[in-house]
């Protein structure tokens, strides 16, 4: 039994069952083999094409199934993950206006007794959640606050602060000894002086707020025109830290005080050394002139001295009495900007430990 299919080769047909005479040529060996007729043999394999087809067309339609049902899934969990971020975000600006509430609350607690913590407080409140709550402690607070101005940074600490006579100007030293001059009533930055080679630790205004004297560790105290900010003289004699410097009252004078044991008087316009106090052995801290400027008082940390605070005749250039009370440390209250004198010259107070002297 053999099928003739030279006709193939002459002709360069593609074999396929889809090929009619091909198809009729393998029908033909194959219906006796089965034992089946040619016609019963080709709707056998045609129903077992077609039930290949309709396999591979559930097969296929599974697959899309499965695709469209895992793009589905997919999508329906992003949706829940994006669900979960906008309860989380919700939850935590809950959180923040239920703490600028209380904030704020507390803040209105503290309106009369203390407003500048109120105004803090209602600015923390405000930070937290811009509330209504919060906007209303602000403002309530802002009306009730004595505080009329902030000034410097919040990233440099201020060591010191000290009015001019006439109370228009605020000189301010931060921990970097940058001196900075402020002007009322705004309170804007009017000059900022030149930075010497050391530390400065002192800074006192002449009688008529004009000038400025400073003092600090380059031994050399300076006096600056306020106007321009320049240094209009320049005190130089002291061979160490300078601790204090003072304007008479009557502007002729500046007297000052230092690590060398001396105090030392100077001509304001010309800059020269008018007189050298002496007789200290350890470091003079402080001096001030009476009302009248024809007295000076100064107090020394000097422990081998029965008398470290002595009253000195200004124009004779000696000590004329020596009072009770000593210093025990350079921490001492004595160190303040007011006068030890009473206004009108008759009396000196001095400060040390537990005791007040008059």
């Amino acid at each position: 039994m053999y099928v003739d299919l030279r006709w193939a080769a002459k002709s360069g047909e593609v074999l396929s069952l889809k090929n009619p005479r091909f198809r009729e040529s393998i029908v033909n060996i194959a219906a006796p083999l089965h034992g089946k007729s040619k016609d019963e043999m080709d709707g056998e394999d045609v129903r077992q094409f077609r039930r290949t087809r309709r396999i591979a067309f559930v097969a296929i339609a599974a697959i899309v199934v499965a695709i469209a049902l895992a793009g589905w899934q997919g999508s329906v969990s992003v949706q829940r993950q994006k669900a979960l971020i906008v309860a989380g975000s919700n939850a935590t600006q809950q959180k923040h206006v239920a703490n600028s509430r209380a904030i704020a609350a507390e803040a209105n607690l503290h309106l009369k007794d203390d407003p500048e913590l109120s105004l803090l407080l209602a600015d923390e409140a405000a930070n937290s959640a811009r509330t209504a709550e919060a906007e209303d402690a602000l403002r309530r607070a802002l009306t009730e606050s004595r505080l009329r101005a902030s000034i410097g940074d919040s990233h440099t600490p201020i060591r010191n602060a000290v009015f001019s006579p006439d109370g228009r100007l605020l000189v301010t030293e931060d921990s970097t000894s940058r001196i900075q001059i402020w002007e009322a009533p705004d309170w804007r930055q009017k000059a900022e002086l030149p930075r010497g080679e050391g530390r400065i630790g002192w800074e006192s205004f002449s009688p008529d707020s004009k000038y400025l004297v400073t003092a600090g560790s380059d031994a050399n105290p300076k006096i600056f025109d306020v106007s321009t900010g320049k240094a209009a003289v320049d005190l130089k004699g002291h061979t160490g830290w300078v601790h204090s410097a003072e304007f008479s009252p009557d502007w002729r004078l500046v007297a000052t005080t230092g690590q060398d044991h001396t105090v030392r008087l100077w001509d304001v316009h010309s800059g020269k050394t008018i007189a050298i106090l002496e007789g200290y052995t350890d470091v003079v801290l402080g001096a001030f002139f009476s009302p009248d400027s024809k007295r000076l008082i100064t107090i020394a940390d000097d422990q081998a001295d029965e008398h470290p605070t002595r009253l000195w005749d200004v124009s004779a250039h000696k000590a004329v009495a020596y009072l009770e009370g000593t210093i025990a440390d350079f921490e001492m209250p004595i160190f303040t900007r007011t006068s030890v004198f009473s206004h009108d010259g008759k009396l000196v107070v001095t400060v040390a430990d537990q005791n007040v002297w008059v």
